[in-house]
């Protein structure tokens, strides 16, 4: 999702723009070639990006009927197509059904009689206006229309901003192929597609997240990610973004469809998503959410060679000597629970077609949790971990208890939505996921079952700095990725920060106006002259530019807004090299990129932020 084009996307797309997307099998939905036409081959299926419907061996006639898709990307090969024309089209379709109203006559879309097959409207698949399939309602004067991209229009990226590199071959794309045995996922996918641009909708399940991260990182300001499925697809999107080295993450937002979403559920966003309508999402994103942090850590892992060394027991073959991941954003737990989920792992990869729904997960789950409660797995952990937070050795606490698991928590749910802190107690140790501090709980197994009926663990502090030195192979899980890790020494440490949409608006519970989302933007000027000898190179026109200073703003500000503080700057500053126009303009460029540098145009300024 993105506000603000600063290049062009170049992408190796696949298929041509004017081409549609095959999706799933429609069977109830009548065709678009007609019975002259119509093959009768083949299985009907509906486009994503239009909603076109036709036999597969019929969608190579589409063409030949003038019933084209929707221009989704420019052709760098193709210089008839303007980015103005591309920007400003509808693309019309005509419908078997619609529901709404006209918003000509403002009637309903109601078929005359039953069974009978007419076209009753035309709908445009960018900004979804809909009318009669009848002059007095659509005339020929709404066909040279501008399109204005509907209510959305700020989260579409226009196809003048995609292009397609030259010498990619052109084929039809099949999403069926790409939705994987959930169903909730690829009927999220094809609505998804329809909304907005299908170029800006990525299924990482079959295309990496670095595609599609490393497409928009140059060409977009204002860029947000839209993750859809569990804590951890949003955990592997996070990942990516670690390890492409982006300086500053862009703002993550989440819908719900994984198996316990209790970063969603932390976030504001609930525990599931149960197909409500997708557009009132979008909507919710764009005029009502406010963002608030989310603080992440970092585990290091370090053998324990004095235990490894004398060990007597027999080598286990699935001990690891790293830990799955080394950033954690929820959780990271040693002990009972991690034993529960590192058991479901290995029956998962041993019978993927088994476990391949939420529902027999959490079926699954719980049949394996209930055999450890009454076998009292890891009831000796106390004996096999030395536990320090913040310099402060907690291990008599670990040892008089007699914990059998260890769960240092960041966020608010655990286990698909129970609250191991407790939600009593002093507010002064309240935990916020936002603190630069991590709660550390301990849960005998008894503990643990009675989570899910509203129990909670034993708090045992809260810091910012925890020391894990652990004497024999323990099982431990981070955000859910279990592994058997080998004698170690893990330090946990504060990472960094990642800001995410929350649904309410902002409020005293959202640190948008706290200080560490106000950003401290250094302003220099050059002159028109400097900026047309230096455009094709940025880093010499920032050598040649004038420092006035800096100002403050925070991260969502439009760049119309803080057009007044730099005005003030021009004001308060004793000399300047020269007069600036009142006409002044902004200019955008990419330091990493050998692009143009380029003025952002006025009518801009309001959709660009900070």
């Amino acid at each position: 999702m993105t506000r603000k084009k600063t290049g062009k996307l170049y992408g190796s797309l696949s298929l041509l723009s004017l081409i549609h997307l095959i999706g799933s099998p429609n069977e109830k939905v009548s065709k678009f070639t007609g019975e002259k036409d119509c093959k009768k081959s083949g299985e009907k299926r509906r486009c994503a990006a239009c909603h076109i419907v036709a036999h597969t061996d019929c969608f190579e006639r589409l063409k030949d009927l003038n019933l084209q898709c929707r221009t989704t990307y420019r052709d760098a090969e193709n210089r008839k197509q303007s980015e103005a024309a591309l920007r400003e089209q509808h693309h019309w379709v005509h419908k078997w059904k619609l529901d709404g109203k006209c918003l000509e006559c403002h009637k309903g879309f109601q078929q005359k009689r039953f069974r009978e097959k007419e076209l009753i409207g035309v709908t445009c698949t960018w900004c979804k206006e809909a009318y009669h399939n009848k002059p007095e309602c659509f005339s020929q004067i709404k066909l040279d229309e501008r399109c204005h991209m509907g209510v959305l229009h700020d989260l579409i990226v226009p196809p003048s901003w995609v292009v397609r590199r030259p010498g990619v071959h052109r084929q039809h794309d099949d999403l069926t192929k790409k939705s994987g045995g959930n169903k909730q996922g690829a009927k999220t996918l094809h609505k998804l597609c329809w909304l907005l641009n299908p170029r800006q909708v990525f299924d990482i399940t079959t295309v990496d997240p670095k595609y599609s991260l490393e497409m928009y990182r140059n060409a977009c300001r204002s860029l947000w990610i839209l993750v859809c499925g569990g804590d951890g697809t949003v955990g592997w999107v996070l990942s990516t973004l670690d390890e492409l080295k982006w300086p500053i993450y862009p703002p993550i937002a989440v819908l719900p469809m994984g198996t316990g979403n209790d970063l969603a559920r932390t976030l504001g966003w609930g525990g599931s998503f149960n197909n409500e309508p997708i557009s009132n999402y979008l909507e919710v994103l764009l005029r009502d959410a406010s963002v608030t942090e989310l603080d992440r850590w970092k585990l290091e892992v370090e053998p324990n060679w004095d235990c490894i060394l004398n060990q007597t027991e027999i080598f286990n073959e699935h001990e690891q000597a790293n830990l799955p991941l080394n950033v954690m954003n929820n959780y990271f737990s040693i002990g009972a629970d991690a034993h529960v989920a590192l058991q479901f792992h290995h029956s998962r990869s041993a019978n993927p077609q088994m476990l391949n729904s939420r529902f027999r997960n959490r079926i699954a789950y719980g049949g394996l949790g209930t055999i450890n409660l009454f076998k009292r797995t890891w009831k000796d952990l106390s004996n096999y971990v030395r536990l320090e937070c913040d310099g402060d050795d907690y291990t008599n606490v670990v040892k008089s208890n007699r914990f059998h698991c260890l769960l240092f928590h960041n966020i608010t749910y655990y286990a698909g939505g129970t609250i191991p802190w407790g939600n009593d107690g002093d507010d002064s140790c309240s935990p916020t996921f936002h603190d630069g501090r991590i709660e550390v709980i301990g849960f005998t197994t008894a503990q643990l079952a009675a989570l899910q009926m509203g129990g909670r663990g034993e708090r045992i502090a809260q810091c910012s700095h925890v020391r894990l030195v652990t004497s024999k192979a323990i099982p431990m899980q981070v955000d859910g990725e279990p592994c058997l890790l080998s004698p170690s020494s893990i330090n946990l440490t504060f990472h960094n920060k990642v800001i995410y949409y929350n649904p309410e608006p902002c409020s005293s519970n959202t640190v948008i106006a706290g200080k560490d989302l106000v950003l401290e933007i250094q302003v220099s000027i050059v002159s028109r002259e400097e900026y047309e000898m230096h455009m094709e190179k940025p880093s010499d026109l920032i050598e040649t530019a004038y420092e006035l200073g800096s100002i403050e703003t925070e991260i969502g500000a439009t760049v119309r807004a803080i057009r007044s503080q730099v005005q003030d700057l021009f004001r308060q500053h004793p000399c300047l090299p020269y007069d600036p126009e009142d006409s002044w303009r902004f200019l955008d460029f990419l330091s990493d990129l050998k692009k143009n540098t380029f003025c952002v145009k006025v009518f801009a300024l309001q959709r660009i932020t900070i």
